[in-house]
C-alpha cells in the first residue's frame, strides 16, 4: 500500500520531502531500526534522530497494527460470537428438522393405518350390505311362499268344506230316497224331490267355481 493511516510519526514526517534513492534507503540493520537505540547514539543524539523513510514507514505501520489490534480482536471475537451462534441456531433447527420428519413419519404410518382399517370397515360395511340385500330378497321369497301356501291352504279348506257339503248332500238324497221307497213301498203318495236334488248340485257346483276363481 503507498498510504497508510496516519499516525503522529507519519505526522513528524510530513516535512519530509526528499526522494527515495538507493543512496538514501540503506539496508535496514539493527542500528537502523527505530525502536533501537544505543547509549552512543543517546549521547551524541539528544533529539529525534533522522531515519530513512522507509524505516518510518516500516515504524508507522507497526505502530498502525498496535493501535489496531484490539479493534481487530474485538471484531475477530463479534464474528467468532455470531458464528457460534449460528451454529447453536443451525443444530437447533436440525434437531426440530429431525423431530419434525419424525412426527411426519408417525403421523403418515398412523394415516396408513387408519386407512387400511377404513378400508377393512367399508369391506365389512358392503359385505352387510349384500347380506342384508340378500336376506331382503330371501323374505320377498318367503313371504310370497308363505302368500301361497295360505291360499292353499284356503283352498283346500274350501273344497274340504265342499266335499263335506257335498257328502252331506248326497247323504240326504239317498234318505230322501230311501225313505221314498218306503212310502211307495207302503202305497203313500208323495213328489219325487229329484228336481230339488238337482238344484242344490247345481248351488254347489257354482260355490266351488267362485271359491277357485277367487
Amino acid at each position: 500500500m503507498e498510504e497508510i493511516i496516519r499516525s503522529p510519526e507519519n505526522c513528524r514526517n510530513q516535512t519530509i520531502t526528499e526522494p527515495i534513492t538507493s543512496t538514501t534507503c540503506t539496508s535496514w540493520k539493527l542500528y537502523d531500526n527505530p525502536f533501537y537505540y544505543s547509549q552512543h547514539h543517546h549521547h551524541h543524539h539528544p533529539h529525534p534522530i533522522h531515519l530513512p523513510l522507509s524505516a518510518r514507514r516500516i515504524a508507522a505501520s507497526l505502530w498502525d497494527l498496535s493501535f489496531f489490534r484490539p479493534i481487530m480482536n474485538s471484531e475477530l471475537d463479534i464474528a467468532q460470537a455470531r458464528i457460534f451462534e449460528l451454529k447453536t441456531q443451525l443444530e437447533f433447527e436440525r434437531k426440530l428438522r429431525k423431530k419434525v420428519v419424525f412426527t411426519n413419519k408417525k403421523l403418515a404410518r398412523e394415516f396408513s393405518e387408519e386407512r387400511n382399517g377404513r378400508q377393512a370397515m367399508k369391506r365389512v360395511c358392503e359385505e352387510l350390505a349384500k347380506e342384508i340385500v340378500s336376506n331382503k330378497a330371501e323374505m320377498e321369497r318367503m313371504r310370497r311362499e308363505m302368500e301361497e301356501e295360505r291360499k292353499m291352504l284356503r283352498m283346500a279348506e274350501v273344497l274340504r268344506e265342499e266335499r263335506v257339503q257335498m257328502k252331506l248332500t248326497e247323504a240326504k238324497i239317498l234318505l230322501e230316497e230311501k225313505l221314498f221307497e218306503l212310502k211307495v213301498s207302503k202305497g203313500i203318495q208323495i213328489e219325487p224331490s229329484t228336481s230339488k236334488m238337482e238344484q242344490k248340485k247345481q248351488e254347489n257346483k257354482l260355490g266351488l267355481c267362485e271359491e277357485f276363481s277367487m
